[in-house]
């Protein structure tokens, strides 16, 4: 069965890509853009987020809003992140990264999505 990973640039593109467990560091390291990563698990999906461990200390950090709203799902508008990302399944028992199956990419762009609609749909007040 193909396992897939979900790119995620600053810059706004979200990318589905096949992930081969075999190269997991490999293919994260690429992802985020070749430096050196940290993890955030996204427990209510079962999934983690794999982000530049400095992507907040560049001269101009670019912030990516796909990323942002997923740290929102889980931990609240409690921070932001920046850089490129990649979404994965979770791990294994023995800690292997695991990629992510059709219903699982799907369900994280759909959480994704109605989290971006909620934002979007706030009202706020206009001063006259």
């Amino acid at each position: 069965m193909k396992k897939y990973a979900i790119k995620a640039t600053a810059n706004g593109a979200i990318d589905i890509v096949e992930f081969d467990e075999l190269k997991s560091y490999e293919t994260i390291k690429e992802a985020i853009g070749g430096g050196t990563f940290d993890c955030i698990s996204i427990p209510s999906l079962g999934v983690d987020m794999w982000i530049d461990d400095e992507g907040k200390l560049m001269d101009e950090p670019k912030y990516s809003s796909f990323a942002t709203v997923l740290w929102t799902l889980e931990y609240g508008m409690t921070d932001i992140v920046a850089g490129d990302v990649i979404i994965t399944g979770g791990t294994d028992d023995e800690g292997n990264t695991l990629g992510l199956t059709k219903d699982g990419v799907i369900e994280v762009l759909t959480a994704v999505k109605q989290m971006m609609e909620r934002i979007i749909s706030i009202k706020v007040p206009v001063m006259e």
